[in-house]
Parts: C-alpha cells; structure tokens; sequence
C-alpha cells in the first residue's frame, strides 16, 4: 500500500473533476480527499494498492469530456492509518 499527492493543471476549473476524482478512486478501493489547490490546481491524495493508482491516474487522463488534465505532477507521502474512503473539499 502507498499513498501519493497529485497537482493537477490544465482546463480543470467546473468540469467536476474531484468529483470523477471521487468516483474513480472509490471504485479502485482508493482512499484519499480532493481539494482545489492553488492557481486553480486541484490537490489529490490518494492511498491503496500501487497498481490501482496507477489505473487512477490513467482514467483521470481520460477524463470525462468536460475537462482536461494538462499536466499530473506526484510526490510519495506517508500512509494515513486511520482513512477509510475518499473525500471531495
């Protein structure tokens, strides 16, 4: 188990991508929040199984339509314990 934080750029601003972002990660048993960041980023952190990030980040690149990741920016972070599921602030 691992858990990363992702910046995210691009034409992000009211296409619901943390709530995709919600979605997508419950579905691959991922936990971890959503915020919006600065400069209109969005802030993800996500926590589970390598490979199911890995698939995260994937879908997120796709998208849905009414957004587009220009760029993921990823850095390691320490495992939270205690979390249970994945949130959207």
């Amino acid at each position: 188990m691992i858990r990363k934080k992702l910046m995210i750029t691009g034409n992000i601003g009211d296409g619901g991508i943390r709530y995709f972002a919600q979605m997508t990660a419950s579905s691959l048993k991922l936990t971890g929040i959503a915020k919006r960041g600065e400069a209109g980023a969005i802030n993800l952190e996500l926590q589970g199984e390598e490979e199911n990030i890995e698939k995260f980040i994937e879908k997120l690149k796709l998208g849905n339509g009414f957004f587009k990741v220009e760029n993921i920016e990823s850095e390691s972070m320490d495992l939270v314990s205690s979390e249970r599921m994945f949130l959207v602030k």
